[in-house]
């Protein structure tokens, strides 16, 4: 398995990603957890991705400087939007520019649709595939469609989940071995 697997060891996600796995009773805390597991997974792995430039703009009497995100760099989120809402609706806080799109792995007519609004002309895009539970292989669907119809290489997606298990990720390994993966757990038994 020579994948990259990132997991996060933040205190604060461990947490989080505790309360997912035991089943928080209160379904409004666990609901509000997926919220703010979702985006600290995305700051996490976004601080690998995103690049900033400095613009220095002189007046009469001092200099200030702006930060700005690299705008020929264009961020994508593809997720089944009716799983994963809940960990996708604080991430526009953190970055407005950032695109979240659903897509329905069974659908590739759907998918097919989805993916021709990007401009994929250019090797500035990064996508990034978030899932709750990464279990099954429906993940290759998206994998080999992206790379099999558009000029994307391995180098430009990446796997965001909160927990995957170990045998998707041997699969994983085997099919796409240079694909990078962010996890808060990796489960060695089956997931519920």
């Amino acid at each position: 398995m020579p994948l990259n697997i990132y997991t996060f060891s933040h205190p604060i996600i461990q947490l989080l990603t505790n309360s997912i796995i035991n089943k928080e009773p209160n379904k409004s805390l666990y609901q509000f957890n997926y919220q703010y597991i979702g985006l600290l997974l995305m700051y996490e792995i976004l601080r690998n991705h995103i690049e900033t430039k400095i613009l220095y703009v002189k007046y009469l009497n001092f200099t200030q400087d702006y930060h700005l995100i690299d705008s020929r760099k264009k961020l994508y989120i593809l997720t089944d939007l009716s799983k994963t809402y809940q960990m996708t609706t604080k991430i526009n806080i953190l970055l407005p520019q950032i695109k979240i799109e659903h897509i329905d792995y069974q659908n590739l007519d759907m998918l097919n649709k989805t993916i021709n609004k990007f401009n994929l002309n250019n090797n500035n895009n990064m996508f990034f595939i978030l899932e709750k539970t990464l279990k099954s292989e429906k993940i290759t669907i998206l994998i080999k469609y992206l790379i099999k119809h558009t000029p994307l290489s391995l180098k430009n997606i990446s796997i965001c989940c909160t927990i995957c298990s170990h045998e998707i990720l041997n699969k994983l390994g085997k099919l796409y071995p240079s694909l990078q993966i962010y996890t808060t757990k990796i489960i060695y038994n089956t997931i519920k």
